[in-house]
């Protein structure tokens, strides 16, 4: 994140994210999370929401909701960018293709850090 830019980073699951104020930008990632950034925001300040997090319509802060659509040029895109390292993916487990249900379970639980990935 500091590579993109971020001069604080918050772990909701230990950091005492009530006595945080002024953010410029927060990102929701699981669904739940929107209105509780919302709240740590400075005036004119954003929640961005990502692909299943809550959007802004959740709160009363000025928002985005991302939503990706892949489209092939993109995939192609990423894909250079990952062969070339400019792009790290960070997988988090590989289940088998039987443990889909586990692996979902797991994702909408919203302590995943990284990807879940099927292996065939």
């Amino acid at each position: 994140m500091r590579s993109l830019g971020a001069d604080e980073m918050l772990d909701y699951r230990s950091d005492d994210l009530a006595a945080v104020r002024d953010v410029d930008v927060a990102v929701a990632t699981v669904p739940g999370q929107a209105p509780a950034l919302a709240a740590m925001l400075r005036p004119e300040g954003l929640v961005v929401a990502l692909d299943g997090a809550d959007g802004p319509a959740a709160t009363d802060a000025e928002g985005v909701y991302l939503l990706v659509e892949p489209d092939r040029a993109g995939l192609d895109a990423l894909a250079a960018m990952v062969l070339e390292g400019s792009l790290r993916v960070l997988v988090d487990r590989v289940f088998p293709l039987a443990e889909a249900a586990s692996a979902h379970e797991l994702g909408e639980a919203g302590h995943v850090t990284g990807k879940l990935v099927p292996r065939t």
